[in-house]
């Protein structure tokens, strides 16, 4: 038995009542481009995903969990540092990330974890500074198959002999293109369309969405199932690496988040096949399941609108590290032991597209794309370039799609001011520098993984 982990048994075992002692074990799991709506947990009942399922059985789903923004680095980076991207910097893929902030790693290493992260994919390289904190850093060139990373991981978790361990664990197979491997290529599809989910392919049902063609609908329903198809392939991959943990004898004590970055746009909303333009919930509700160690509230919900900036305060709670102050999200660790959790903060999310041609000195890169702001149900998304608003209830329409501000009542008038007010007031705090790596080696790499002019 490793020296941590028998140190891990003498803990658990000295911990028999009183406080929960801080977590000797931290796993952070990343699904780049999940959906929440496509998790049974989450109330599908197509998809399936029993390993992502179990794992919420035996911990905490947060049904109103909001990404900051729909793109990769941007959403990862307030994940890591509790800020959102006008104050951490890193715009949108191909940035980088400044040093001055601190990261969760960073934060967990000095205060004793040995810490190690595992990227999928290129958009979290080293090279766009990502890596700030972390003891041990392996990140794809390209990308990476889930079953390469748990190698690595397990690997890695093998020869540690640490007292305390971060592990961060990234996926990428749900991403587009949307190619998974048999079976799971046409485990939800039964058309005979030769469409198989390649970029090409993606390109062809946009354009076809965009021209309202006749074979739009049949050609994005094969999209979509490719996708499901990727999405319980990485489930497979999840389920492996929980599997890992539990031969390992830690995953029981370990607390364990499972989230993602940002969803995926179908074909609503005029976005089509695509993310990073737009702040509806497509692109923005994720899921966030938490499993505490010892398995502590099991099979619960909570209904607490919390945001990606709301994860690094609240593992630093639980694990009894000061937060550093430029933090901006607020911890629901209180959620653990059944502390208030009113009132909570809006949580903002913004668009990175579409890519400025340039920017004037001092500002925010994207000031000019989408915004929204949640409070409670209701959702506010406003488009600074056109001056448009809408305003949603989503516990009455989850999908947004009746904007009350078509014909408004007065109260929702009211209600918008107000969370016009708060987006306002929060995005005039823009004030980061951010800067981006412009290497043709750089952008090339993002272009083969998908991203129209390389970010």
């Amino acid at each position: 038995m490793p020296s941590w982990l028998a140190a891990l048994a003498i803990s658990i075992a000295g911990c028999s009542g009183g406080s929960p002692a801080p977590p000797r074990v931290l796993v952070l799991i990343s699904i780049d481009t999940l959906r929440a709506d496509h998790l049974g947990c989450y109330g599908n009942r197509i998809v399936q995903t029993p390993h992502m399922d179990r794992l919420a059985a035996e911990g905490v789903v947060f049904d109103n969990h909001v990404s900051s923004c729909p793109t990769t680095l941007n959403s990862h980076t307030s994940l890591m540092t509790g800020t959102y991207g006008h104050t951490h910097g890193a715009a949108r893929n191909g940035f980088v990330v400044r040093e001055g902030n601190t990261m969760l790693a960073e934060a967990l290493r000095d205060s004793g974890y040995a810490t190690a992260g595992f990227a999928g994919a290129f958009p979290l390289h080293t090279r766009f500074g990502f890596s700030q904190g972390f003891d041990h850093y392996d990140a794809a060139v390209k990308s990476r198959s889930g079953d390469q990373v748990n190698d690595r991981v397990l690997r890695w978790l093998d020869g540690q002999d640490a007292e305390r361990l971060f592990l961060f664990v990234h996926y990428w197979a749900a991403h587009y293109p949307y190619t998974p491997p048999p079976p799971y290529d046409r485990m939800y599809r039964r058309d005979a369309l030769g469409i198989r989910g390649t970029m090409g392919d993606i390109e062809r049902v946009r354009d076809a969405l965009a021209s309202d063609l006749p074979e739009a609908g049949r050609q994005s329903d094969a999209l979509r199932a490719a996708y499901a198809g990727g999405v319980t392939f990485v489930d497979a991959h999840v389920g492996a690496l929980l599997d890992g943990l539990r031969a390992r004898g830690i995953y029981d004590e370990a607390l364990i988040l499972l989230t993602s970055d940002h969803g995926e746009a179908m074909d609503e909303h005029d976005e089509y096949w695509d993310h990073g333009r737009t702040t509806y919930a497509s692109s923005t509700h994720v899921p966030l399941i938490v499993k505490l160690p010892g398995g502590r509230l099991a099979g619960t919900r909570s209904s607490l609108v919390a945001s990606n900036v709301d994860v690094m305060p609240t593992i630093l709670e639980l694990t009894g590290v000061s937060p550093p102050p430029a933090v901006e999200g607020a911890s629901f660790a209180s959620v653990f032991d059944g502390g208030p959790t009113e009132p909570r903060p809006p949580a903002f999310s913004e668009a990175t597209k579409p890519h400025p041609a340039t920017v004037e000195p001092g500002a925010w890169t994207n000031r000019r794309n989408d915004k929204a702001v949640r409070s409670g149900d209701w959702k506010l998304i406003h488009r600074p370039r056109t001056g448009e608003t809408e305003l949603f209830d989503l516990g009455t329409d989850p999908g947004e799609t009746r904007d009350l501000l078509r014909r408004p009542t007065r109260a929702a008038r009211q209600r918008a001011r107000k969370l016009l007010t708060a987006l306002r007031t929060w995005s005039e705090r823009a004030g980061a520098a951010a800067r981006r790596d412009a290497s043709d080696e750089s952008l090339e790499t993002l272009r083969a993984l998908g991203y129209a002019g390389g970010e």
